[in-house]
């Protein structure tokens, strides 16, 4: 997307390239989701999933667990079936809920790596007596169990360089992390942190995490993911900057990270239906105009939740920001608000610019790089993060760079990613970028869907045409769009 019009058409070469990102075609690129891994050694693992029924619910009791000198030796062979209530991989603790002795909560202390543990998994594991304590071992996932599944899309769309970027990874035992990069005045800044954002998120989570840390607590965790996303985005932008001002490089790019984070312990709240105790939390970071919403059932049909607000010199928060900074805010000659560096009241561009001055001008409060407004800093790096535990009317979640946002609402994304017709995240993906393009977008089109694969999708449609709210013609109540 240009957030700025192009003042050098000999730029240099990005720092870092990323082909198999960069979409050069009218087609949507769609990309599966792989998780990889960092802590582990060995090819990547496709995950895939199918649901399973889940036991009744019960309260996970607190417990201590046993010393690693006194767990046992695995055994030949698992000899029961159990369900994951919640598992912190970070921590290497949980609980798997026990069929034979009604449902009661087994500790875990380690789960097998590199497979998922999100609430509700289904599993086999024998149970041994350690330290007076009942203890899951050889625990083996079914090949059934549930899963996050995501696809990506993204159109040149009348422009003539595509300079959206994307990012679909797993990062072990953190969680899975989405991202939507929408560079401006080049693609240098955009690919930047399509390498290189997930892995100071990393690093900083790394420094961060205690070597005892058998004490945190959910808030603690948070703060210790919230504080590491805000340290990333910092460090990236340094670095860019850094690198930026010895080559002269004045492009820019807006981000939007989602973190899907899991082995939160909750009493009474579920993700995956009727296994209370733990959840799943995502972490969304933004900074710009790309967005992020959840889609969720309710009793009366489908709704967007916001996981991001744009950062848009339209809002009074961020006038008074920039201003404070040193910047300008103003109306160019299209009517579009804009940030410039000239220190001043809000005021018309339109008669006190000129037309130089105007090509420097930004169309949003914050992002990365853009190196004439970060000295002094009237553009800022700094996310805003919001943090939400998702639950099992939660099923999709989509972020897109403002190709999309700015012709299609919250509620039409919402609207094509519940059609019936949908039997992929691919589908979903290429749907939405082809919706924005026919209705008029002159921006680059990027969307990421992602499904959640607990997530209930059988709910009463009747009750939503009713009310007017956006149900797909077709839907019944005994749907299951991924049976």
């Amino acid at each position: 997307g240009e957030k700025r019009k192009k003042e050098d058409e000999d730029e240099e070469e990005p720092p870092a390239k990323v082909p198999e990102r960069e979409v050069t075609t009218q087609s949507p690129q769609q990309h599966h989701h792989v998780i990889e891994d960092p802590d582990l050694e060995g090819d990547p693992v496709e995950l895939q999933s199918s649901p399973v029924p889940s036991p009744a619910p019960v309260r996970a009791p607190a417990t201590q667990a046993p010393s690693r000198s006194s767990q046992p030796a695995l055994v030949a062979r698992p000899d029961r079936v159990g369900v994951v209530r919640w598992y912190n991989k970070r921590r290497r603790m949980g609980f798997i809920m026990d069929p034979k002795r009604n449902w009661e909560d087994v500790f875990v202390t380690q789960l097998p790596s590199g497979l998922p543990s999100w609430p509700g998994a289904p599993c086999l594991f024998s149970c041994a007596e350690v330290d007076g304590k009942s203890v899951a071992i050889n625990i083996r996932f079914t090949n059934k169990y549930h899963d996050i599944f995501s696809a990506a899309a993204s159109l040149e769309g009348r422009k003539q360089v595509n300079e959206d970027r994307f990012v679909q990874l797993g990062l072990g035992s953190l969680g899975n992390v989405y991202c939507v990069f929408d560079g401006h005045s080049g693609t240098s800044c955009a690919d930047f942190l399509t390498k290189n954002l997930h892995r100071h998120l990393m690093t900083s989570w790394r420094q961060a995490w205690p070597v005892q840390h058998g004490h945190l607590t959910v808030q603690d965790e948070v703060k210790l993911v919230t504080g590491a996303l805000t340290e990333a985005f910092a460090v990236a932008d340094k670095l860019y900057i850094q690198g930026a001002s010895k080559k002269g490089s004045s492009d820019g790019s807006t981000a939007i990270m989602a973190l899907v984070s899991d082995g939160f312990e909750s009493e009474g709240e579920e993700t995956f239906p009727g296994v209370k105790g733990g959840v799943t939390k995502v972490f969304c970071a933004n900074v710009g105009d790309c967005r992020g919403i959840l889609i969720r059932r309710t009793d009366t049909g489908w709704i967007p939740v916001r996981l991001s607000e744009d950062h848009k010199p339209t809002r009074k928060d961020e006038q008074q920001r920039v201003i404070a900074a040193g910047g300008h805010i103003g109306v160019d000659r299209g009517g579009c608000w804009r940030v410039v560096k000239p220190r001043g009241a809000l005021h018309d561009l339109k008669k006190s610019l000129k037309d130089d001055q105007l090509r420097k001008a930004l169309s949003v409060t914050r992002s990365f790089g853009d190196l004439e407004l970060k000295s002094p800093p009237i553009i800022s790096s700094v996310p805003e993060i919001k943090v939400v535990t998702l639950t099992s009317d939660d099923c999709l979640m989509v972020l897109a760079s403002d190709g999309v946002w700015d012709v299609l609402s919250d509620a039409e994304v919402c609207a094509i990613t519940i059609h019936p017709d949908h039997k992929s995240e691919e589908s979903r993906a290429a749907t939405i970028c082809r919706a924005a393009l026919e209705k008029g977008s002159g921006d680059n089109i990027t969307a990421v869907v992602v499904r959640f694969g607990w997530g209930q999708w059988q709910r009463s449609s009747r009750a939503a045409a009713a009310s007017g709210q956006s149900v797909s013609k077709g839907q019944d109540n005994e749907m299951d769009m991924f049976a």
